[in-house]
């Protein structure tokens, strides 16, 4: 009987040597592996645990003081006041401080910036024929700057309806104006008259000497100056220019030949720009940062409505003016 054959070439019987050190290897990556993962999950609680924590510190309610809104506790101000949504862009509702105002409500951002709106306001006088508008998903806007100095906040003013609304804040939020504004469209009043061209309503004095004067002082006033320059706009008052800026500020407008105003009398404070004597009538505008001056000191007496934040530019350019075309004669 002969013996089996064995074939040399044959693989050798394999041995679990090497799924043994693959299962070592895997168990070693274990505990790697769970403390990655656990720390990644930590992360996450941090910062979500971080973000709770800045919502809660930023979304607290907003104290609102009173205002000039005689339409605020109209059914139609509750009703836009209700039906204003939660979220507004990067904005959310987070109520107002007790005791609020009527027809108010209260936005802030994580950055804690405010966002109010309120309803039943009565426009700023500063609304003239004059005044720029935006437009925002049909609805009509006025934005009026505030000019004191240091703050950085602006009020947009719904004018296409009313009763009006006013959204205050120190960012541009013109984006949010379409959802803020696309009720107002429906509002039953209708939407409120500008009011007239700035100085067309002063008294004015009627001579050849004055359009003489005028004529020559007008043709010596600057063709800009601060950001603002001189355009002719249709309804401008005889012996009057006209100066308007790109930023939605408020004009200035420039008039000659005006009558001494009621308001000035002996004793008042008089300041001297070189050889031009100014007086700055008393405001009692609503809502408007604009004041009326007058030169008093020339032959012809000149009154300003400026903006009070350009006021030392735009009476550096009168006085120039005034200065180099007309005779010194105190009124």
């Amino acid at each position: 009987m002969s013996s089996p054959v064995t074939d040399s070439s044959s693989p050798a019987p394999r041995t679990a040597t090497g799924s043994s050190a693959d299962a070592s290897r895997d168990s070693s990556r274990l505990p790697i592996i769970i403390a990655l993962v656990l720390a990644v999950l930590f992360v996450i609680a941090v910062v979500v645990g971080a973000r709770i924590v800045m919502e809660r510190q930023s979304m607290v309610p907003i104290a609102m003081g009173p205002v000039d809104a005689p339409d605020a506790e109209s059914q139609t101000c509750s009703q836009y006041i209700s039906d204003l949504p939660q979220e507004l862009g990067g904005y959310k509702n987070v109520g107002l401080v007790d005791p609020a105002p009527a027809g108010a409500a209260g936005y802030r951002n994580l950055a804690k910036d405010e966002l109010t709106v309120r309803c039943g306001v009565r426009l700023p006088d500063q609304y003239t024929v004059l005044s720029p508008t935006i437009e925002a998903d049909g609805s009509k806007w006025l934005e009026v700057v505030d000019a004191t100095p240091g703050s950085d906040l602006r009020t947009w003013y719904s004018v296409g309806s009313s009763p009006a609304v006013a959204v205050t804040s120190s960012n541009d939020i013109t984006e949010q104006l379409g959802s803020l504004g696309h009720a107002t469209k429906s509002f039953p009043g209708e939407a409120p008259e500008p009011g007239p061209y700035p100085l067309s309503e002063i008294p004015m004095v009627s001579s050849s000497d004055a359009n003489s004067v005028c004529s020559e002082f007008l043709n010596a006033l600057p063709d800009s100056f601060a950001g603002y320059a001189r355009e002719e706009r249709e309804g401008a008052p005889s012996r009057s220019a006209t100066y308007l800026s790109t930023d939605s500020a408020e004009p200035v407008v420039v008039r000659c030949g005006a009558e001494l105003p009621e308001s000035y009398g002996s004793g008042e404070n008089i300041t001297q720009v070189n050889d031009v004597a100014w007086f700055a009538e008393p405001s009692v505008a609503q809502g408007s940062t604009t004041g009326v001056w007058y030169a008093l000191s020339h032959e012809q007496i000149v009154a300003v409505s400026m903006p009070n934040n350009v006021g030392n530019a735009a009476v550096d350019a009168v006085t120039e003016a005034i200065s180099s075309t007309m005779k010194l004669e105190q009124k």
